[in-house]
């Protein structure tokens, strides 16, 4: 079965492969919910042509934690969704797949992903310049580290 959705990243994307991380946690949250009281769903499968973050997760040592979305990094919310779905014994598999290779899957995506960028420039130049004191709450609450980090994010420098 394949399901679409279509998420805004927010203000505080800080580069394509936050974005991809990104991807990645919103593809295992839509799996949650469709895993959530359905005793058929044994398997899942989210394709990524996004090799360098697929090598991360695989290892541990990724660079990226994707924007904060939650109270927490995208990186977080990737390791504890997956652990979500193998706690109620369903398989996850992240797949990479060769981009930009003209199937119509990879048209799909590359299409919305330039959308998303459009999208993604007329928000960023509603926001402005963001100061300390817009720092939101639950990032405050995660320590000086995810403040600088979100204020470097959501200002580019």
């Amino acid at each position: 079965m394949e399901e679409r959705e279509r998420f805004l990243l927010g203000k505080d994307t800080g580069s394509s492969t936050d974005a991809e991380l990104y991807a990645i946690k919103a593809a295992l949250e839509l799996a949650v919910r469709k895993v959530d009281g359905a005793l058929w769903i044994c398997h899942v499968r989210i394709l990524s042509d996004c090799a360098s973050v697929l090598q991360g997760l695989e290892s541990g040592k990724t660079c990226d934690l994707g924007p904060a979305v939650s109270s927490t990094w995208a990186l977080q919310d990737v390791y504890d969704l997956t652990y979500h779905l193998i706690s109620k014994n369903i398989t996850v598999d992240l797949v990479w797949v060769k981009g930009h290779a003209l199937s119509t899957g990879n048209l799909h995506a590359d299409h919305i992903a330039g959308k998303a960028v459009l999208d993604q420039g007329t928000m960023a130049r509603k926001w402005g310049l963001m100061r300390k004191e817009e720092i939101l709450s639950f990032i405050r609450r995660m320590g000086i580290d995810s403040e600088k980090e979100w204020l470097w994010r959501a200002n580019k420098v």
